[in-house]
């Protein structure tokens, strides 16, 4: 059986700065889902599970409701088990409204999550 997606989910910038990778059972940060208008700085949280998760490659996409990629990430996974915080802002202020980041692991869809920018 591949690896499998345990949680993923947005954060703030805070909780990314927080977050401490190099310890195995670092708690999980809060999630997230509204954001400030205008906001660029953008983390996602996401934790892997499998016996075979490692070398494998993650693939975060970032898009707005009508399916425009604002951004792409791709990670290589390093352990059997992992939590992992990633900086995906796009590097520029997202608009107010909806957005979808979905997760892929070696090409095939694992999870997505929405959140809003904004009132």
């Amino acid at each position: 059986m591949g690896p499998s997606v345990d949680r993923f989910y947005t954060i703030a910038r805070a909780a990314y700065d927080a977050f401490d990778p190099t310890t195995n059972d670092a708690p999980s940060p809060p999630e997230a889902d509204r954001f400030p208008a205008q906001t660029d700085d953008l983390a996602v949280y996401y934790a892997v599970d499998g016996a075979d998760a490692a070398h494998r490659t993650s693939q975060l996409t970032l898009s707005d409701t009508s399916g425009v990629l604002i951004r792409y990430h791709s990670h290589v996974l390093d352990h059997d088990k992992i939590g992992i915080a990633d900086d995906i802002g796009p590097q520029q202020a997202l608009p107010n409204g909806t957005y979808r980041l979905d997760l892929r692991l070696d090409g095939k869809a694992a999870s997505s999550h929405t959140f809003t920018v904004g009132p």
